[in-house]
């Protein structure tokens, strides 16, 4: 057992050399896929397929030597684990079964009596690594045509929530929540798309249109992450509270309160023009081969002499996310087929945002290091509706068909 580490038992559990177990209370498991490896607290694996049963789950695994580990390291207390749909154990030591925060119960599946133990142990404990999809077709342009066409159904899927929330709504507030869930990362979208409700672009042009030291006071205040109350809330909005936000395992740039810092000097470069018809007027002077710089820069705060708010890469999220499809949204409700096809060219030649760890697992499993945008959307697109949930009987790399909006 002390010859044992929990790495050793993740690589076990990663090259998918054990696929069919009985959990602690007699259930039938089989391993569709072993997932990834988690860079977020809260698990070992993430985006784990398994069958139960014979009825398919997807959620997160959690590894340990033994058993009572789960109980030691406190898991049992903490939400974060709540998505971990499988515990897995090298050895039982203690009381199964276990419990997620919620009160669940969680199966465990004890590895020992399915490994044969040995002199061969430890080779086959070092084995384990991401593999290649094992259903890609030989043509890798083919296969490029399939992840450029479902980064373009990504887009139209995204244009078409916009323009959904268009015919009801005010195009500004719109696209200010669009940027303002851009700005999220990824920890804090729905934190950053609340405040967008909680203190409407109307409720900041009444209460703080004087400078940006308001606007950050009003909205700092809102979200909860002001270390003392600054003024008084304006009435009817309910301040967050600073536990909804993730601030634990953010980087510097990441910090929601810097995030706040440059969306304030957003809604400040806009105030007087408004942000939807500033940006028209500035795509209307700009060269169409310049528009993805011109949009970069209108979404760049700080930088050279002053300390950057929202960098380059940070920018071109929040115009591939929201403003592009938004813009999309914004010619198909008013049946201009003109803006609709330049926005649609201009998201086509993007240039390629900061990699993901999705859109790196993404790259290695279709043997595809996508270049540009869309085909970086493409990847992000097959793997939401297809690769997470292993359905590669109808996934679009492996049928060669179009992929449409899901």
């Amino acid at each position: 057992m002390e010859t044992i580490t929990e790495r050793s038992v993740s690589a076990l559990w990663l090259s998918g050399r054990l696929s069919r177990f009985n959990d602690d209370s007699g259930h039938n498991i089989e391993v569709v896929c072993p997932g990834r490896v988690s860079t977020r607290g809260g698990c070992d694996f993430q985006d784990v397929v398994i069958k139960i049963d014979g009825e398919k789950t997807v959620g997160d695994v959690e590894v340990h030597v033994t058993s009572d580990l789960w109980r030691q390291h406190g898991h049992h207390r903490d939400a974060h684990y709540n998505g971990v749909i499988l515990h897995v154990s090298m050895w039982q030591r203690g009381l199964l079964p276990v419990r997620l925060q919620d009160g669940r119960i969680l199966s465990t599946v004890i590895l020992a009596q399915y490994v044969k133990t040995g002199s061969n142990l430890p080779r086959v404990m070092s084995a384990g690594s991401a593999r290649r999809c094992p259903h890609l077709p030989g043509s890798g342009k083919k296969t490029d045509l399939v992840i450029v066409e479902a980064g373009l159904a990504r887009f139209e899927q995204k244009s078409a929530r916009f323009a959904q929330a268009l015919r009801n709504g005010d195009p500004d507030q719109i696209l200010y929540k669009g940027v303002c869930r851009a700005l999220g990362y990824a920890w804090n979208v729905k934190p950053f798309e609340t405040l967008a409700e909680k203190v409407t672009l109307q409720i900041v042009r009444r209460n703080a249109a004087e400078s940006i030291r308001a606007k950050y006071n009003l909205l700092l205040s809102a979200a909860g992450l002001a270390d003392r109350w600054i003024g008084r809330m304006p009435e009817g909005v309910q301040p967050m509270r600073a536990s909804d936000w993730a601030t634990a395992s953010s980087r510097p740039l990441n910090h929601p309160a810097l995030r706040i810092a440059g969306l304030c000097h957003l809604l400040h470069r806009y105030e007087k023009t408004g942000m939807v018809p500033g940006l028209v007027e500035r795509l209307n002077n700009a060269l169409p081969r310049e528009a993805a710089a011109v949009l970069d820069r209108s979404f760049t705060v700080g930088g050279v002499d002053s300390p950057v708010l929202i960098g380059a890469g940070r920018a071109r999220e929040i115009v591939v996310n929201a403003v592009l499809p938004f813009m999309h949204a914004c010619g198909a409700n008013i049946n201009n087929g003109l803006l609709e096809n330049n926005v649609k060219r201009i998201y086509e030649s993007y240039p390629s945002l900061s990699q993901n760890e999705l859109t790196r697992y993404m790259g290695g499993l279709l043997g595809n290091q996508a270049y540009g945008a869309c085909r970086q959307q493409g990847l992000l697109h097959i793997y939401h509706n297809w690769c997470r949930t292993r359905e590669c009987g109808i996934c679009p790399v492996v049928t060669l068909r179009k992929p449409a909006p899901v």
